[in-house]
């Protein structure tokens, strides 16, 4: 029998970049033995189907009446090609079934750029710079 897949109702709709998306999902696999498990996978996506990322999979227990009950897919939207997308499918799939959801990815508020300079100050305790002495440190 072909199992069906769902995206749940509340799965994210929006996520902010280098934030954490949920997307909940449940099945149903008629016809599968008793306490055996299923593994479902995902995928990131282009709006066009272009694969951006294997999502990993899950292996879901299946209970006596074929659901898997709610289960839920968290994952990090840390790849900048999300945001130049602009908005990200997810495909949840088992078996030949796929279930996909749409997330609109925004901007973090932040820049990442390299640095052009590098300051660090350490303060070492105890010990004192006189200018009346330049160039000796005194403990104090």
């Amino acid at each position: 029998a072909i199992p069906t897949i769902c995206v749940g109702k509340d799965a994210d709709k929006r996520a902010t970049m280098y934030g954490t998306a949920s997307v909940p999902y449940f099945f149903y696999y008629p016809g599968a033995p008793v306490g055996s498990s299923a593994t479902v996978t995902f995928e990131i996506q282009t709006k066009e189907g272009v694969v951006l990322a294997e999502g990993g999979t899950q292996t879901v227990a299946i209970a006596n009446d074929g659901t898997s009950g709610l289960q839920e897919w968290r994952f990090i939207l840390g790849d900048n090609e999300y945001l130049t997308q602009g908005e990200i499918v997810v495909a949840v799939k088992l078996g030949s079934s796929t279930a996909k959801h749409t997330i609109a990815v925004l901007d973090a508020g932040v820049t990442l750029e390299p640095a052009s300079e590098c300051k660090i100050g350490k303060r070492v305790r105890g010990w004192q710079a006189d200018s009346r002495l330049a160039g000796e440190w005194n403990w104090r």
